[in-house]
């Protein structure tokens, strides 16, 4: 049986010893839980930055690519002869020579 003193002992022990110890492991669970959280956010947001600049580099790049294509003289002309003279091919087979050749395909 133990006696009145190791009842007091053992008491103190808990007081002084495991419950502070308790205390401090649950706030150090509880910081490095939001560490890993905002760690985890902050990557999310970087990912989202590069994905977002890459898809505007994209779509700029595509925007380019239709201006330069829409403002071709040769492509302009061959149309506008087309439209005249929908009956005549060579106008036609004319540019769809000219795509092949100078114009690469719009992905």
């Amino acid at each position: 049986m133990i006696s009145q003193i190791g009842k007091r002992m053992l008491f103190w022990t808990v007081v002084l010893v495991i419950i502070p110890l308790g205390i401090t492991s649950l706030v150090v669970f509880y910081k490095g839980r939001q560490i890993v959280i905002d760690q985890a956010h902050s990557t999310l947001r970087t990912t989202a930055s590069g994905i977002a600049a890459q898809i505007l580099s994209l779509l700029d790049d595509k925007e380019n690519r239709v201006l330069a294509f829409s403002s071709d003289e040769f492509i302009i002309s061959s149309l506008e002869k087309i439209n005249r003279r929908p009956k005549r091919t060579d106008p036609a087979a004319a540019l769809n020579r000219y795509l092949k050749k100078e114009k690469l395909y719009l992905k």
